[in-house]
C-alpha cells in the first residue's frame, strides 16, 4: 500500500470518527434543550459539560482532517 493510500485510509477513519462525534453533540444537544427544566441541575451540568467537550472533539477533528488533506496534497 502506497503512502497516498494510507493517508486517504486515514482520512476515511477520521471522517467516520467525526460523523459520530458529530451525531452524539446534536442529540447531547437536544436532550439538554428538552430536558433542562425538568431534570437535576448537577445532571444538566454534566451534560453540558460533556456537550462542550464534544463541540472542541468535532472543532479538533476537522482540524486534523483539513491537515491531513493537505498533507495528501503536497505529496
Amino acid at each position: 500500500m502506497s503512502n497516498k493510500q494510507k493517508i486517504v485510509e486515514e482520512i476515511a477513519y477520521l471522517k467516520l470518527w467525526l460523523s459520530v462525534f458529530l451525531v452524539t453533540l446534536l442529540s447531547l444537544g437536544g436532550w439538554i434543550m428538552t430536558r433542562v427544566g425538568t431534570t437535576s441541575p448537577g445532571l444538566v451540568i454534566c451534560a453540558a459539560t460533556a456537550f462542550i467537550g464534544f463541540f472542541v472533539m468535532c472543532a479538533l477533528l476537522h482540524i486534523r482532517i483539513k491537515l491531513e488533506i493537505d498533507r495528501l496534497e503536497n505529496e
